[in-house]
């Protein structure tokens, strides 16, 4: 439920207001990249424990890669 209200909220912002916007807390994930594609990867919250990992195309396009339910396994190197 929490992730399909992101995904709403994330089709109505502009790439300047995500980066922005206080609930999502939009963070570059720092030494982490796609390993299939090499694009940087990013953390949104999508709820107090939940994450989800993106990453950004141009255009810009914001591709869901992973959700994760407890967000401290979110940011593990794989």
């Amino acid at each position: 439920k929490a992730a399909a209200k992101m995904l709403v909220l994330l089709q109505a912002l502009e790439l300047t207001d995500l980066w922005k916007h206080p609930g999502l807390n939009f963070e570059k994930l720092h030494g982490l990249i796609e390993p299939g594609t090499g694009h940087q990867l990013y953390s949104l919250r999508v709820t107090a424990s939940a994450r989800a990992v993106t990453c950004l195309l141009s255009g810009p396009t914001l591709v869901l890669v992973s959700l994760h339910v407890q967000h401290e396994k979110a940011y593990r190197k794989r």
